[in-house]
């Protein structure tokens, strides 16, 4: 099993099938993968919804999609904290703080941060194990594997508390 922990970018890019969507839904169909969200997802994703989709009974609907049946969510507790501190001093490009804390949950808990932004490309290897979503065409559930074999990602014993399916 390999744990994959989705930044805000992300769920948009699932949530609005725009690039990386493919890649996102091949984990959420991927039986040997669990897709976890940290608490700091569920806030920003709240704020981005916001701005295109003014009824909050239809954002706390897809926020409830995404953080609880599409995907395990996980708290942003003092070791994600701890991490998200580590990984800004050791960030060879300015990390919000929202940003690190998100990628603070992956480290604890053991998770790949898939992502499609670029400050996250400043955090070392050996602080973060990351999948950056393609920002162009759509690859195959082959190709998120392939990406997470070369680049050593490890493999977790989690068990799956939730269901993914919406």
């Amino acid at each position: 099993m390999t744990t994959y922990l989705l930044d805000t970018s992300a769920v948009i890019a699932h949530y609005r099938k725009e690039p990386g969507y493919a890649q996102v839904h091949a984990l959420f169909e991927d039986p040997f993968a669990t897709v976890l969200i940290g608490t700091p997802v569920l806030v920003e994703l709240d704020a981005a919804l916001k701005r295109g989709m003014q009824d909050e009974r239809q954002r706390r609907a897809v926020v409830d999609a995404y953080g609880g049946r599409v995907a395990e969510v996980v708290p942003a507790d003092r070791e994600a904290a701890m991490a998200a501190i580590a990984m800004r001093n050791a960030s060879a490009k300015r990390l919000p703080a929202m940003d690190a804390l998100i990628a603070g949950c992956a480290v604890a808990h053991g998770a790949v941060l898939v992502h499609r932004d670029p400050h996250f490309d400043g955090i070392p290897a050996e602080h973060l194990q990351t999948l950056r979503l393609s920002e162009t065409g759509y690859p195959t559930s082959q190709d998120v594997a392939k990406v997470a074999k070369e680049s050593g990602v490890g493999y977790a014993t989690r068990s799956r508390t939730t269901s993914r399916r919406a």
